[in-house]
């Protein structure tokens, strides 16, 4: 008993301040005074435990090793209370330090076992549509609906092969002595402003013989500007269609697809009655076949005079033209800004070139020309719709795609190098190696041989 005591007296005084297991990778806060090295041990241990172990299993486990240091078992816990210390090299802990400690650290994984259970299980929040999504599936669904109602307008639109623009009256009939003026518009070319027309002659039922013939030698007059103005039918004949040719008088393709044109036809009819020209009375019929112009016509009444029948035709792209055609100009754009983007998250946000992009650019660059060919009316080169969008979507997609191979040399460029200082780095890091190496050799050699002098 006199020497157990007096080793206690011998043994440093440690006073032990509490020890708090912090956060989750073990960590201790400390308190003002020193801190037994046996405590801060078993702490740690104990927090490597609890992270392994659910709710606090593993602290009634042995240890195999038999290692007193990696043990914590209720029986560590009974020693700490008699004062006594559970690591081998360290010293004893003074009385009551382990039953500060030992709650602080075995209720840690209990505390979080107990505040998960605790936790209150809300319901699921509910989800609700955003604008953009609102608006999306509307749009979609109009695009789904598009072809049904498409397909219903034109199932109910006007049947006929041409739509009439202009007439004398319903249904069109031959004047009294006179004939009937069938106009038909079969093709408006913007390129050379030339329109051409069908003119189909029916005749009243006096002006003919009863074999179907004429009578008399009928004289058909026109504006024609490809020199067939003045048409004659001879008697006994059939009258059968003729084609005309007429300049368009105002507009100009170079504004396409916003151009508009007018165009004027005059026509003359007239018999030879004993050797003289009499105008015949005429009715006009005006129907129209171009399928990519609307096409409006104004027909002034019969003045009963040598001028004949006149009429004034106002031309312009259709609708289903214009949004085909404004649809183009936007989506020439939608891939150019496209590309611009591409070309920017890379030059200036430093992103690696995406491999897709090559493709990309190559597939639009080689498109663009297709797309501007499958425009309706086949427009030349430097129109409204070529100076608009299709000319910058060509420089833009182009200059985008050199600009993507350009920074791809360039990564190529730097990796390289990269490479080649790294090879360099290894050959210079093995190169002093085996210096150090032969130094050492050259070191070992030298001590073996001067050992035996010094003996």
């Amino acid at each position: 008993m006199t020497r157990q005591r007096s080793d206690q007296e011998e043994r440093p005084r440690v006073h032990a301040a509490p020890v708090v297991v912090g956060g989750d990778d073990g960590a201790m806060d400390e308190g003002s005074g020193p801190v037994d090295p046996a405590v801060v041990e078993r702490a740690r241990s104990a927090a490597a435990d609890a992270a392994t172990a659910a709710g606090g299993a593993g602290h009634g486990r042995s240890n195999p090793s038999g290692d007193p240091g990696a043990s914590h078992t209720d029986g560590d816990h009974r020693q700490g209370n008699h004062g006594e210390g559970s690591h081998a090299d360290g010293p004893a802990a003074p009385a009551g330090t382990a039953d500060r400690d030992a709650p602080a650290l075995a209720a840690t994984p209990a505390d979080t076992s107990t505040r998960r259970s605790l936790r209150p299980r809300l319901p699921a929040p509910v989800r609700r549509i955003t604008r953009v999504q609102a608006v999306a599936l509307v749009l979609f669904t109009m695009l789904t609906l598009g072809p049904i109602v498409a397909l219903v307008i034109i199932l109910e639109s006007d049947p006929s092969t041409h739509p009439e623009l202009a007439t004398d009256g319903a249904p069109a009939a031959p004047a009294t002595s006179g004939v009937l003026l069938q106009l038909t518009i079969t093709n408006v070319n913007a390129v050379s402003g030339e329109m051409s027309t069908r003119i189909r002659v029916v005749p009243d039922a006096t002006l003919l013989l009863p074999g179907g013939g004429l009578k008399n030698e009928l004289t058909i007059a026109s504006n024609d500007v490809q020199g067939h103005s003045v048409v004659v039918v001879p008697a006994n004949q059939a009258p059968g269609p003729t084609a005309i040719v007429t300049a368009l008088s105002s507009g100009s393709i170079s504004r396409y697809p916003f151009d508009r044109y007018e165009a004027g036809l005059q026509i003359i009819v007239s018999q030879s009655v004993n050797g003289k020209q009499q105008e015949v009375p005429t009715a006009v019929s005006i129907e129209g076949g171009v399928s990519d112009m609307a096409i409006s016509a104004d027909l002034e009444p019969d003045a009963q005079s040598l001028l004949g029948r006149v009429a004034t035709l106002q031309i312009r792209r259709s609708a289903p033209t214009l949004v085909f055609t404004t649809w183009m100009m936007c989506l020439w754009w939608a891939l150019s800004i496209s590309a611009v983007f591409t070309v920017w998250s890379v030059a200036i946000w430093r992103s690696t070139v995406p491999q897709w992009a090559y493709g990309f650019f190559v597939g639009v660059l080689f498109a663009l020309t297709p797309l501007r060919g499958a425009l309706p009316g086949s427009p030349p080169y430097g129109v409204l719709v070529d100076y608009v969008s299709f000319y910058w979507a060509i420089v833009i997609v182009g200059v985008g795609l050199m600009m993507l191979v350009a920074y791809f040399i360039r990564d190529a460029r730097g990796q390289s190098r990269q490479l080649r200082r790294a090879e360099a780095e290894r050959a210079a890091e093995a190169a002093e190696t085996e210096r150090l190496a032969h130094l050492h050799d050259v070191a070992v050699q030298t001590r073996r041989t001067a050992a035996p002098r010094d003996g």
